[in-house]
């Protein structure tokens, strides 16, 4: 087996050896492009997500006090009753 890959010229183990290279290189290449696309996607997610959570969490807050001002007027007004009555 040895004797037989001595038989292959030198100038053709290069060009085996070049294609290798390259082909390492370009999948080396793609890696990263891919790698930079979706780390741009997922900043864009990220950011988009913080702005829902926000606006979630603004809602809430609002929600909480509208049900807090209805609250108090509830009682307000049980207690004017209860005033009016005793």
């Amino acid at each position: 087996m040895i004797a037989a890959l001595k038989l292959i010229p030198v100038w053709a183990w290069s060009v085996v050896m070049l294609i290798i290279v390259l082909c390492a290189g370009s999948f080396a290449a793609a890696w990263f492009w891919q790698a930079n696309a979706y780390r741009k996607v997922i900043a864009t997610n990220e950011a988009s997500s913080q702005a829902d959570r926000t606006l979630i969490a603004n809602a809430s807050s609002a929600q909480a006090r509208d049900e807090l001002a209805k609250q108090q007027e509830a009682e307000s007004r049980a207690a004017a009753s209860d005033a009016k009555y005793a």
